[in-house]
């Protein structure tokens, strides 16, 4: 796994806030037991206003490292979004129809309200189903006599961050 230098900023701001809230309470133990060492004396005197100075690095170092990783964060979703777009555009429009259907009712709808859908009817749902079943986008579950739709839950997240199309 490549680590980039900001990844490595973050482990390391991370790993030096814990190494000084370590040893302030290393410090602090020392004092309550009556043996602390010289070069932790001034630690010990103002332990107080260390708690304080460590709990204000703490908030800075968390927002640090969420500042780095919401850059990376926000990098996969307009990823996820533009590859979703691409996905869309490679569809008929009765497919993208459905998929739309599909993703406004968090991947699940049924064939009927499918057929329901302005320009379709029951054949045309029931071949674009047929079709989208082949390709793996939607499974079809036979519930009784109604065939309940439900899309690919990894197509459902990156479709989740397309804009919908106005019909």
């Amino acid at each position: 796994m490549k680590l980039s230098k900001k990844s490595i900023l973050g482990i390391a701001l991370l790993a030096g806030f814990f190494f000084l809230l370590t040893v302030t309470i290393f410090s602090y133990h020392l004092s309550v037991n009556g043996n602390s060492p010289g070069i932790f004396a001034p630690l010990v005197s103002y332990h107080v206003e260390l708690m304080v100075v460590v709990s204000t690095l703490g908030i800075a170092v968390g927002a640090a490292v969420f500042y780095l990783m919401s850059e990376r964060l926000e990098a996969k979703s307009a990823d996820i979004q533009v590859t979703g777009e691409m996905l869309l555009k490679f569809m008929s429009d009765e497919d993208r129809k459905i998929i739309a259907f599909l993703v406004k009712g968090r991947g699940i709808a049924t064939q009927s309200e499918v057929s329901h859908l302005n320009g379709m009817t029951r054949l045309k749902a029931h071949r674009a189903v047929m079709r989208l079943l082949e390709h793996g986008i939607v499974l079809v579950e036979r519930v009784g006599k109604i065939n309940k739709l439900s899309l690919e839950p990894a197509l459902l997240n990156a479709l989740a961050e397309v804009p919908a199309e106005k019909d």
